[in-house]
């Protein structure tokens, strides 16, 4: 009967222990989310006053401030969720400032512009010391390198190379080369070789350790502009949309 009484007795000091600090954890304890003991204590002989609804109403409320935060936080504008990346490209990236997604200083863009150009863009992307960079060549550079995709590459992992170096804290995101319309390819014939520049970044991300973010998917046909290359404005939030994902922003 005594062993019996002791193993009662034990059991109701661990149910009253866990008790204590299930309601410490709710109601608020240490930075790590670990309840501690003398907080715990503190708080109880607080809430010792309050009834079972009042408490749950403080719960209630607690959760209610969590959830708006979360709520926020998944809400930010381009330009938060930018807040410490910059984005590197053409036409098609400088759109983005264009079409005032993105404020210009997030995006060190230039119509027309290709790799062998990308020099002074690279620079100030260094002097930003962004967390996070994002790439968007390969248009002008099939015309640059006359369709030398190999050129286009070593170009690429040039580039590549020379943000590692300035920004070894950074991540570095290439985006492929979004697909052209066939009126684009039969006004620019050096188009159709827009697939092997895209085999061309992919080799560059797994050689050099970077990721690829794929693009192809995104270019719905009603998407396009009317010359076959660039995007209307919708198509933009969509395109922020994967990149910020990739990055996890």
């Amino acid at each position: 009967m005594k062993r019996q009484m002791k193993k009662k007795t034990a059991a109701c000091i661990c149910a009253a222990a866990c008790g204590v600090c299930i309601l410490a954890a709710l109601i608020g304890g240490r930075p790590d989310g670990k309840p501690s003991l003398s907080e715990g204590t503190n708080r109880l002989q607080k809430l010792s006053g309050q009834t079972v609804a009042e408490v749950e109403k403080k719960i209630s409320e607690r959760d209610a401030r969590e959830q708006k935060d979360q709520e926020a936080w998944e809400n930010r504008t381009p330009n938060e969720k930018m807040a410490n990346a910059v984005l590197l490209g053409d036409s098609r990236a400088e759109a983005f400032a264009e079409y005032e997604i993105l404020d210009q200083s997030r995006v060190l863009a230039k119509i027309g512009i290709g790799l062998n150009g990308a020099d002074s863009y690279l620079d100030q992307a260094i002097g930003l010391n962004p967390q996070y960079v994002f790439l968007s060549y390969g248009m002008n550079d099939m015309s640059s390198t006359g369709g030398d995709a190999e050129m286009f590459k070593e170009q690429y992992r040039a580039a590549v190379r020379k943000l590692k170096a300035g920004l070894p804290e950074s991540s570095i995101y290439i985006n492929t080369i979004m697909p052209v319309q066939e009126k684009a390819v039969e006004k620019e014939p050096i188009l159709a070789h827009l697939e092997e520049f895209n085999t061309a970044i992919r080799e560059v991300c797994a050689e050099e350790q970077v990721t690829c973010i794929e693009t192809g998917d995104l270019a719905k046909e009603e998407l396009y502009e009317p010359d076959g290359q660039h995007f209307i404005m919708d198509f933009y939030p969509l395109w922020f949309e994967r990149m910020a994902e990739a990055a996890g922003l």
